[in-house]
């Protein structure tokens, strides 16, 4: 199969059944954000009870060694002609 004969899914979209399985913190906001198949939005005046209404994932700043991560499981679409295959991986951590 050629890549112009293959439908390609965001297997880490929430749209496609992707979610945190565990979060090493998540203060400000959920991690369960940076699965969000919407743009990311900014409304500078938009607080919740824990601060400042962010879309990515917030957690505090760390005051001990390491560094904060969390566990994805990988959706599969709505896509009933078998296994997935993984073709390509971006990593955006702006």
């Amino acid at each position: 199969t050629t890549m112009a004969n293959t439908k390609l899914l965001n297997l880490s979209s929430s749209a496609n059944s992707a979610k945190i399985l565990f979060a090493t913190d998540e203060w400000f906001a959920s991690a369960e954000n940076i699965l969000s198949p919407y743009p990311p939005t900014f409304i500078a005046d938009l607080y919740c009870p824990e601060g400042k209404v962010m879309d990515g994932w917030e957690t505090r700043r760390k005051r001990t060694e390491g560094h904060d991560w969390c566990v994805v499981k990988l959706g599969c679409g709505d896509d009933s002609s078998g296994p997935m295959m993984i073709e390509s991986v971006e990593l955006d951590t702006a």
